[in-house]
């Protein structure tokens, strides 16, 4: 139980390390191609490459994999243990931009998954990145914090919030816009942090 718990802990704050880069990573892109907004593909590869940089050696990230043989439906980031191929995470991405709906279509996604005898113990989580817009759904005035969402029955969203801003105001004081990258894990009520 022990290592399983450590594993846990490593891909918590891998993810977490990674999409606190992608927040600056952001930044840096909208300097260099100001008003044009990233695509959802170049986010989860960024993402891909920064979490390489911080998991241990002993997993493997793959892409763009089917949730099951029978299902149609793909992972956008998939973290497996290299010696065994053992699922340990399920990672999806969605830009806030694209709505509630597609938003709440990934959430049940990787609900469902949870919900598979396989799967139980596997770690599920939704990254919504959003650029130079609170996505209040997840943000309290402006700020990153952690909170939890309410899911369906029996399961709920952990939330942790990261984000990068400009170091200056703008012309008229106000706090700059951030980019925000929100990671819910979706859990089981009763497993609550165990995960």
């Amino acid at each position: 139980m022990g290592n399983a718990k450590n594993t846990q802990q490593n891909i918590q704050w891998s993810l977490e390390a990674a999409l606190q880069g992608l927040a600056f990573w952001i930044s840096y892109r909208q300097v260099l191609c100001y008003e044009h907004p990233i695509n959802e593909g170049a986010l989860v590869a960024e993402l891909v490459t920064l979490l390489r940089a911080k998991l241990d050696s002993e997993f493997i990230i793959l892409n763009e994999r089917k949730f099951n043989k029978n299902s149609r439906e793909r992972m956008d980031i998939e973290i497996v243990k290299k010696d065994s191929e053992e699922r340990i995470a399920i990672i999806e991405v969605k830009r806030f931009f694209a709505g509630k709906t597609l938003i709440n279509k990934d959430i049940e996604k990787l609900t469902d998954a949870k919900k598979q005898k396989k799967n139980e113990e596997v770690l599920c989580y939704l990254a919504v990145i959003s650029e130079n817009e609170i996505p209040k759904t997840f943000v309290e005035n402006g700020r990153a914090v952690r909170k939890n969402l309410s899911l369906e029955k029996n399961f709920t969203a952990n939330i942790r919030v990261l984000k990068s801003m400009r170091s200056f105001k703008g012309k008229n004081g106000n706090i700059p816009n951030a980019n925000y990258c929100c990671l819910l894990k979706i859990s089981h009520i009763n497993q609550g942090e165990k995960q």
